[in-house]
């Protein structure tokens, strides 16, 4: 195709770039009526350019972005040119996020009209919300995380509590699964249900667990649930159990962020129950017996520490009974260390079970234990409770097929008269319990005569 002159040329050259811009382009005259619309702009809208033209911008623009759009206008009509942010209502009803650039049209000095020069970002404005919303989402869990509250339990339901909101969930909970059998530690938006000892098999948390991932179960109808999402946790690389959030409404669903990010919880929470396991064995290590798991020396020590400041304060009296298992060692040389430990073991479960809620039990070492009684009113107090611990020994005790009888010898200091302070407490006891060793054992004996 020729041109006549340069005239010619450039405006068949805007014309080409109006007509092919992958943008669209709107003309807008003076009182905001479509003066054109390239083809972008009507696959934009949605109808073609004859059905434009001649309508107001505002006819064009989203009922809420109109006062801006008002204000936009007037701008543009002030000479102004500049980016912009508005949302249309295509042909079908969808709203369309736009963003582009309003251009005045100066023709003699003045203001003739406008261009808009825009696309269509609704895809766009989609991604970075979507993104914002998970940005906020781990910001708040990392929240969670942070606290400097060491209390395991407030930090899972704080945790579960961040799941709720952001998936519109209506409760959580977290699950340890053991031998088939699920049972619920914790919960939020809900009481624990029922007695927590509901069998794996059948449940969603089975299908959680195998899914080894993020699970997400929509179109359900569970009672109230209508949509379930879970994901297993894993302890020391061992499953432990699930974390799952329930939601009630109709529609409910849970796309990949949202499994993403019940993923970050589970994962939060696993760490949070890691480190209360961590601080319960090294508590075990410290103030617990390795074989008995009764409290140690240590434990033993400080609670007898506590029982003075305590009978000190109130004028009370409390026992400490020291008790040595008559023909143990017979048990190590005839049949082993190992069958000892099980015998150990055995005597202090008898020990525990027969211990009411305020006593102490604890374990000084080889097959000697302590037993504190907080409260004394009379020597018939100290020899009643004796009687139990005595009495829990006299069945025979059956390891690897064979019957041990075992008896003690016990000895009973009571404070503050027998001492005032922890370590002469406990050498008297051990005394009294030796005058009971010398008498050939099995019995009991006061470090003061009755």
């Amino acid at each position: 195709m020729g041109f006549t002159d340069d005239t010619s040329r450039k405006i068949h050259e805007l014309a080409s770039l109006f007509e092919h811009n992958a943008d669209a382009v709107v003309v807008f005259d003076r009182n905001g009526f479509c003066a054109g619309a390239n083809p972008a702009a009507e696959r934009l809208a949605g109808v073609g350019r004859n059905e434009l033209n001649q309508r107001s911008y505002l006819t064009f623009v989203a009922p809420d972005a109109r006062h801006a759009a008002r204000a936009a206008f007037r701008r543009v009509m002030r000479g102004e040119s500049f980016a912009t942010d508005s949302a249309i209502v295509d042909s079908h009803g969808e709203r369309i996020e736009v963003n582009g650039t309003s251009v005045p049209i100066v023709l003699d000095g003045l203001v003739a009209g406008a261009y808009f020069i825009g696309s269509d970002v609704t895809e766009k404005r989609r991604l970075e919300a979507a993104v914002r919303e998970q940005t906020e989402r781990v910001r708040e869990l990392y929240l969670v995380s942070a606290s400097p509250s060491g209390n395991a339990e407030a930090q899972i339901s704080a945790a579960l509590a961040v799941g709720c909101r952001r998936l519109h969930c209506a409760a959580g909970y977290v699950t340890r699964v053991d031998r088939g059998r699920v049972r619920y530690l914790y919960a939020y938006g809900s009481p624990l249900p029922g007695p927590g000892n509901d069998p794996v098999d059948g449940s969603l948390h089975r299908l959680v667990l195998e899914a080894r991932e993020p699970l997400a179960i929509e179109s359900l109808r569970r009672g109230e649930v209508r949509a379930f999402v879970g994901v297993p946790i894993s302890i020391e690389d061992a499953d432990f159990g699930t974390l799952s959030l329930v939601s009630t409404q109709q529609d409910a669903s849970f796309g990949e962020a949202d499994r993403d990010f019940v993923g970050l919880i589970g994962g939060l929470v696993a760490s949070i129950i890691e480190r209360q396991e961590q601080r319960r064995r090294a508590e075990l290590l410290a103030f617990y017996d390795p074989l008995t798991e009764l409290p140690n020396r240590t434990l033993l020590y400080d609670r007898l520490a506590q029982a003075i400041a305590g009978a000190e304060r109130h004028a009370t009296v409390f026992a400490v009974h020291f008790y040595d298992l008559d023909g143990f060692k017979a048990v190590n040389d005839s049949h082993g260390h190992l069958r000892g430990d099980e015998v150990l073991r055995i005597v202090a479960r008898r020990l525990e079970r027969a211990a009411r809620a305020e006593d102490t039990v604890a374990r000084l070492g080889g097959d000697e234990f302590v037993v504190l009684q907080p409260v004394v009113h009379s020597r018939a107090d100290v020899e009643a409770l004796s009687a139990r611990f005595t009495a829990a020994l006299d069945e025979p005790l059956v390891v690897g097929g064979t019957a041990y009888r075992m008896s003690a010898s016990v000895g009973v200091a009571i404070y503050p008269g027998d001492g005032r302070d922890v370590r002469t407490l406990l050498a008297r006891a051990d005394a009294a319990l030796y005058r009971v060793k010398t008498r050939g054992g099995n019995g009991i004996e006061f470090v003061s005569p009755p």
